[in-house]
């Protein structure tokens, strides 16, 4: 099935006249695993664990189900007899985070694999993907005149990454999102871009378009079945992070402002990123918020005169909730509740409420597992 991609350079504000959309009930799949086939030919594989982390070996069946074959303890390498039809994943042991799809092996080959927070040097350019498919890509950037911080290369963007992912996955009980890896360790594209803080500044609350725009145009915006995690190291006068709000406002980035400096608010800078993988503070969840909505969620709330059950009953101020300040997505008068934050308080927004006229997270092409009925965000 074809699927035609559109992007819509917006950015969610208040106020914003908003139409209903009606979300399809016929879900648009998309291939992120393959199947293992027969074949004839043997080609090894060897797996060389350099990482300080046991993973797990598994073989793609005919039905595409995961088979475990084999447990490769730290330093240890392992090979593997196979067709040049099968297709294998490693899969950290300990939380089974997604790190390599291995493609049928043509000749002899051998994988390397990393820790997800293993530091790499720094990368101007897009490395090999380790999966096929939707996935989440980190960038850390910098305006024209932005210091360096490093935090590609010092493990502050990788351990934050971490650090969400293992909160989504304590709140979901299996589902991971998929992340953009190379060798198993977190693919994080440096760019500093040609514009100055205080031009990019300018834009207002519009920073988050125009920072999408700019690596649109350099050729860093090239893959349709991303979704581009920015770490900018710049400042937004409006918030601390931004992201698209499809099928209203499609886009590909979501964004965090590491030097905001919001109104009637404490400088965003004020919050440390990265600090530990087990205890995401305020910019995991930050980031977290902003992919969420660049996915389309919190998907409208339909009025009472539609023909629809309600979608989102307490979705507010376009795309967030107001039911809990506990919420990921909530925005009201209250204190966000960090560390505290749950998905989706009550299951009745936009994860697993059951309702299949309506956007529902749990159905995501982000996901790994990715589910079989898997949908692709509205309007993408």
């Amino acid at each position: 099935m074809k699927i035609l991609k559109t992007l819509s350079i917006a950015i969610l504000g208040l106020g914003l006249a908003l139409s209903t959309y009606i979300i399809s009930s016929q879900p648009i799949y998309a291939q992120t695993t393959a199947c293992s086939t027969n074949g004839t030919i043997i080609n090894p594989i060897t797996f060389f664990n350099k990482s300080n982390r046991s993973i797990d070996i598994y073989w793609l069946d005919e039905q595409c189900q995961e088979v475990k074959y084999r447990t490769i303890k730290p330093r240890q390498v392992y090979i593997q007899k196979s067709y040049n039809t099968y297709h294998w994943v490693v899969r950290d042991s300990q939380n089974q985070w997604l790190l390599k799809q291995v493609m049928p092996p043509q000749t002899a080959t051998t994988i390397n694999i990393q820790n997800l927070t293993y530091r790499y040097p720094r990368a101007t350019v897009d490395r090999s993907p380790d999966v096929f498919g939707y996935q989440i890509q980190a960038m850390y950037v910098l305006p024209s005149d932005g210091i360096d911080q490093k935090l590609d290369i010092n493990g502050q963007i990788a351990t934050s990454v971490a650090a969400f992912q293992q909160w989504f996955v304590g709140q979901t009980g299996k589902e991971r999102l998929r992340l953009d890896t190379y060798e198993g360790a977190l693919d994080i594209t440096f760019v500093r871009l040609s514009e100055t803080d205080a031009q990019i500044k300018k834009k207002g609350a519009f920073v988050r378009d125009y920072i999408q725009q700019l690596l649109k145009d350099r050729g860093y915006i090239n893959n349709p079945q991303k979704i581009y995690a920015v770490y900018y190291g710049g400042g937004s006068t409006h918030s601390c992070g931004g992201g698209a709000w499809p099928p209203e406002l499609v886009g590909q980035v979501a964004a965090v402002y590491l030097n905001g400096t919001p109104p009637k608010s404490s400088a965003c800078n004020k919050n440390v990123l990265g600090t530990s993988v087990d205890t995401p503070k305020y910019w995991e969840f930050v980031m977290i918020h902003e992919i969420m909505h660049t996915l389309g969620f919190v998907g409208k709330k339909f009025t009472p005169s539609d023909s629809l059950l309600a979608c989102s009953p307490n979705e507010h101020l376009g795309g967030h909730t107001l039911d809990s300040s506990s919420d990921l997505m909530y925005q009201g008068s209250l204190p966000w509740n960090v560390p505290n934050l749950v998905l989706d308080f009550g299951q009745d927004d936009y994860y697993k409420h059951n309702r299949s006229e309506c956007l529902d997270l749990a159905k995501s092409v982000f996901l790994d597992p990715t589910p079989p009925d898997a949908e692709i965000p509205p309007g993408w």
